[in-house]
């Protein structure tokens, strides 16, 4: 019975046992004849009333119950949220970059990924070398590591560092580089080759030039000056790039005469600084399509047979 009402009835009850004791002798439907019915009701009234007390007691309980438990749920889903989150915080990434990052300030991280070692990763940083290291961030080798399968040994490292190479020296954009492409016929293959007009072995290099074109081969030429951006082969090499025929101007550094000097907005200084972020130290440095690296110079004929085209006998 609902608590609201149950007063109420309590109240008419007792008013009618007190109305009905006072007028004893009176005869009504249903009245009470004497003080011992009269009392009789007043007692049937406080069990009603208890009754009333004891089911609201029951309702209180279970309200406090399913607030409890709905505060127990509650509680269950902020543990699982934090720990969920504690769970991605403490993803491998996250804890070696935390790591290295407490580690070696100024380390530019750029990708953490697995390695085909279990429990080790692989770190790309800006620095060339490539890191591995353990799932914890405790223990790490700034080295090469190799893998033996088939009978073969490659280098995992390379092989990393070669495709982060292609993508950053296929995406420099023609307009920037001083190309000779073959006049007659379809270009074989491409090399970019990362060069400085006062090296010995580029001049070398670029008299093959005919050559591999002739072969089919197109040479993209890359600014790297060695001594750095404020010697006198930077100030060359802007002159090269700033040139009306570039491939003129190149020709002509290369046989160690010194261009007509001009200034303009040029990508020198900014391949310099690519040279150096891929691990590139000496010239000519020849990058092929898929990142490989052939460090030093290589005749025309060498080079278009490991580029795997056909070269008559001589």
């Amino acid at each position: 019975m609902p608590k609201k009402y149950a007063w109420l009835i309590g109240l008419l009850l007792a008013a009618t046992a007190f109305t009905l004791h006072s007028f004893a002798g009176s005869e009504q439907e249903d009245g009470y004849e004497n003080e011992e019915q009269a009392l009789a009701a007043a007692e049937r009234v406080a069990q009603v009333n208890a009754s009333v007390n004891k089911a609201d007691a029951v309702t209180d309980d279970k309200k406090r119950d399913t607030t409890d438990t709905t505060g127990d749920s509650t509680v269950t889903v902020h543990k699982a949220a934090l720990a969920k989150a504690d769970n991605q915080a403490s993803k491998p990434e996250d804890v070696i970059r935390k790591r290295l990052a407490e580690a070696v300030p100024g380390l530019t991280i750029l990708d953490v990924r697995p390695s085909l070692i279990a429990g080790v990763y692989e770190v790309e940083s800006n620095n060339p070398q490539i890191i591995y290291i353990s799932s914890d961030g405790q223990y790490f080798v700034a080295g090469d590591i190799y893998q033996v399968s088939d009978g073969r040994i490659s280098n995992l490292a390379e092989k990393r560092r070669e495709t982060s190479r292609a993508e950053m020296v296929n995406a420099i954009p023609d307009n920037e580089l001083v190309i000779f492409s073959p006049d007659r016929g379809e270009v074989k293959a491409t090399i970019t080759v990362f060069t400085d007009v006062d090296c010995g072995y580029c001049r070398k290099l670029h008299l093959e030039i005919p050559e591999l074109n002739r072969l089919g081969v197109q040479v993209n030429y890359v600014a790297f000056p060695r001594a750095g951006v404020d010697s006198h082969s930077f100030e060359k090499m802007v002159s090269v790039w700033c040139a009306d025929d570039r491939q003129q101007a190149m020709t002509i550094a290369k046989a160690g005469k010194v261009p007509d000097r001009k200034t303009c907005s040029n990508p020198v200084s900014e391949q310099f600084d690519l040279a150096r972020k891929i691990g590139i130290t000496g010239t000519p440095a020849i990058v092929l399509a898929d990142g490989r690296l052939i460090p030093g110079y290589l005749p025309a004929l060498s080079l278009a047979q490991g580029l795997g085209i056909a070269v008559a006998s001589q």
